[in-house]
């Protein structure tokens, strides 16, 4: 059960491991699932756009950008 203390930046969410692996088919296939286009590539790519610069390092990765949930990272 969610309550406002367990609620994250964009308010948390309920999912699956299947529908984790079906959003990430999607990303990772240019909008296609199960070789079905269902969003435009166009559209996912520009989610992967990054917004933000950044010069900060992860454990080993070195981050050079930031976008819409996505890090671009060595």
């Amino acid at each position: 059960y969610k309550t406002d203390k367990t609620m994250h930046a964009a308010g948390g969410q309920y999912t699956t491991a299947d529908d984790m692996a079906t959003w990430l088919e999607l990303n990772i296939n240019e909008g296609r699932v199960d070789g079905r286009q269902v969003l435009p590539a166009a559209a996912v790519k520009l989610t992967h756009a990054p917004l933000v610069t950044l010069d900060k390092q992860f454990y080993d990765f070195k981050r050079h950008s930031y976008g819409l949930g996505w890090y671009d990272s060595d």
